[in-house]
């Protein structure tokens, strides 16, 4: 058993690890072993934020009743002020292990058979949002500022008018367990002397994670096609006994607790000619990949477990009772966000503050539409009710020759295929409408309404799934795939005659829908629900690669005596050359996406000027300060008769970074003492040249600052470190 304390880099979290393990192997014969392994893994950390600011030194009153959030953090031009979260935060993971395996040696065959169980549990609470987020910005007020948009922004901090306000509260503790179970067996065959076999077969039994305090909820569109209502729950959520919330669905919130993937597995080894000079080996096989707590993470966002208020459009002075009687305290329940189903009740030109208010709602679609309940004001996480693991196809085929004089040549072709990936989108998006194509909408007392406009306000009405908002609705479904295809080549040169050489070049592709797991932003860009649209190179991506490792030893000096032989003799000289190719970045449009989505996030790119494309957009000179021309640009078209926005045409990862080198070189000497004793000195020289290689631009909105060359996205991150030279002494004895 051994436990051990460290940071969880880079966040400065103290983690607490214990571990152990147990091995029992059993021979019952030469050819019959039996080997038993269990193993356990504890980490857990235990911290509260302490705030850099506190409310009372804002100005602001702490709310104090019934328990509601304090207003701690605030944004403001990309700068914020606060912890996030305030409450304390603690999480207890252990897993248990049990793998058995046993060995059979018989004739050619060599055969193996066992199997894989493990038991993860963890216990956390991670309260978010719950000291509200308050962001502050004129323009998304619809005000036009008098002064630099940072300076408008803290004139409306001082006012107290932020723009958006957003806190959460209820119920943030979780109790998951995540059992999995493996089977296999294998057949390593020796065909002949020249040639080997290996065959396997797997089978990998996987259990979605489960809430033991049953704090989770899902949502299905479907349900709110026909209802209004999309959320359903686990039978476990009968015990809260409150109105409205009943369960119906399996411990996981989905439709089965179990996944299964047969798993074979394939490969070879041939001695070319038998005389041990030419190998040539492959192979092929599939691997599943667990799940992490991703989606039930997301699952415990449903209400009324993490009921959240989104107060927009907050009259000034109003901080102080901001959140005041909209949310129930930390660790409780309300019946209040039990989600009560969505129905359109007409359209209302006074905005979403005036559907609640008497009076009989307009006709005019152009406008805002009204809903009953409380599911149009929620956000919506869904997880496919089907448990899909995802899995990765691999093969290979390399070919290594021996050359002679201690120099070996690989040359290979290597392939993954990934299914089932796990995606992030928003697959609520505004349907567009036209006079040729509109959209017809039913309100509650069964009038028929037909959209042939789209404007910001109506984008709830376009919405596919009705009853719930574009932008308050996010998938995790396990629907993407990737492609990757490389031929390797590598020159090797043993140690002999005091040079040892190491020489990789990689020429892949790397093509997939989203390059990320991310379970708290969407991933796709564009339209949503169209995955090529999203389609393009791997984030990651290096078309190529290259790779040289070097040592040489100082051969001159080193059978010949004298001060200056003693000197000179025994230097090793080495170091590592990198050569690849820039990564991939998008160019999008902040502006665009309006009408689909009003809150808009970078996820749309624009449209290309007339004979512009991806090859000819980048800036013809000096493109250290903007990357690419802004003529080559134009902004996502208008589609609604307000001046809202859709989709452009520029793909994802249309453009390529600058290339990237870097070489390390170190110079080392042993010095003998005695024959147990020596002192080892070394020089080590990072990016020896000092050549700075920059990192793709970040900035890459079409409506970001601008030079004078008209260009944008500047190169303003590197890869890897300036020249940075150590020292180093070492006495061994």
């Amino acid at each position: 058993m051994a436990s051990a304390n460290n940071l969880n880099f880079p966040l400065d979290i103290p983690l607490r690890n214990r571990f152990g393990g147990l091995a029992e192997t059993h021979a019952f014969t030469n050819a019959l072993v039996n080997e038993f392994r269990l193993g356990v893994t504890v980490i857990s950390y235990h911290f509260g934020n302490v705030p850099i600011v506190t409310a009372q030194q804002l100005g602001i009153n702490r709310p104090t009743n019934n328990g509601t959030p304090d207003v701690y953090r605030f944004s403001l031009a990309n700068f914020q002020i606060g912890p996030y979260p305030t409450q304390l935060q603690s999480s207890l993971g252990d897993s248990l292990s049990y793998e058995d395996t046993l060995s059979y040696v018989r004739g050619k065959h060599t055969f193996r058979f066992g199997g894989e169980f493990d038991r993860t549990t963890l216990r956390r609470n991670v309260p978010v949002a719950d000291n509200g987020l308050l962001f502050f910005s004129p323009t998304s007020s619809g005000q036009v500022p008098t002064t630099t948009p940072a300076v408008a922004d803290f004139q409306y901090l001082l006012t107290g008018q932020p723009a958006l306000s957003d806190a959460s509260s209820g119920l943030a503790n979780h109790n998951y367990h995540i059992p999995s179970l493996g089977l296999f067996a294998q057949d390593d065959f020796r065909v002949t002397q020249r040639l080997t076999l290996n065959l396997g077969l797997r089978n990998e039994i996987i259990g979605a994670p489960v809430d033991k305090l049953c704090h989770v909820g899902n949502a299905d569109p479907l349900l709110a096609v026909s209802t209004g209502q999309p959320f359903f729950y686990p039978k476990c959520v009968n015990q809260f006994n409150l109105p409205g919330l009943v369960g119906s669905a399996q411990p996981s919130g989905l439709n089965n607790d179990w996944t299964h993937v047969w798993e074979p597995r394939i490969g070879f080894a041939y001695d070319l000619g038998g005389h041990h000079t030419t190998s040539i080996r492959g192979g092929f096989g599939i691997y599943s990949v667990r799940e992490d707590i991703g989606a039930v993470d997301n699952m415990s966002f449903s209400p009324p477990f993490l009921p959240t208020s989104v107060p927009v459009g907050v009259p000034p002075l109003s901080l102080t009772n901001l959140f005041q009687g909209l949310l129930p305290p930390l660790g409780q329940t309300s019946a209040a966000f039990v989600p009560s189903a969505s129905i359109l009740q007409g359209f209302n030109v006074n905005g979403p503050a005036a559907c609640s208010a008497s009076g009989t709602p307009t006709t005019d679609t152009t406008q805002t539409p009204c809903y009953s309940g409380n599911v149009i004001g929620t956000f919506g996480l869904m997880v496919p009710r089907k448990w899909i693991s995802p899995t990765l196809q691999q093969w290979n085929l390399t070919i290594e020759r021996a050359l002679g004089r201690g120099w070996v040549l690989d040359l290979g072709y290597i392939g993954t295929h990934g299914l089932h990936l796990r995606e992030t989108s928003d697959r609520n998006l505004a349907r567009l409408a036209s006079p040729q194509n509109p959209i017809t909408v039913t309100t509650q007392n069964g009038t028929q309404l037909m959209i042939t406009q789209n404007t910001a306000s109506n984008a709830n009405a376009r919405a596919p799934f009705p009853g719930m908002a574009p932008g308050a609705y996010e998938a995790f479904v396990p629907d993407a795939n990737s492609h990757y295809n490389a031929l390797q080549a590598t020159l090797i040169h043993r140690f002999s005659n005091g040079l040892y050489l190491q020489s990789a070049y990689t020429w892949s592709k790397s093509i997939d829908d989203t390059s990320t797991a991310s379970v708290a932003f969407d991933t796709r860009f564009n339209n949503e629900n169209n995955p090529l649209a999203t389609r393009g190179t791997s984030d990651f991506d290096h078309t190529h690669r290259s790779i040289t490792s070097f040592a040489y030893e100082e051969p001159f000096y080193k059978n010949q005596e004298g001060l200056t032989a003693r000197l000179l003799r025994g230097w090793i000289f080495s170091g590592v050359l990198t050569l690849q190719s820039g990564q991939p970045f998008t160019a999008v449009d902040s502006a665009g996406g309006t009408a689909v989505q009003p809150s808009s996030p970078n996820l749309i790119t624009p449209v290309f000027a007339s004979g512009f494309t991806c090859a000819n957009a980048l800036a013809t000179s000096d493109r250290l300060d903007g990357y690419l021309q802004l003529a080559a640009f134009q902004h996502a078209p208008v589609v609604g008769v307000d001046g809202s926005t859709g989709y452009g045409n520029v793909g994802r990862n249309c453009f390529r970074g600058p290339w990237q080198k870097n070489l390390d070189f170190s110079l080392a000497r042993v010095f003998k003492i005695r024959e147990s004793q020596s002192l080892k000195f070394s020089a080590d020289f990072f990016n020896f040249t000092n050549t700075p290689s920059f990192a793709s631009p970040t900035i890459t909105d079409i409506n970001s600052s601008v030079n004078s060359a008209g260009n944008f996205a500047p190169l303003t991150t590197t890869v890897g470190t300036p020249r940075l030279v150590q020292f180093a002494l070492r006495y061994s004895f």
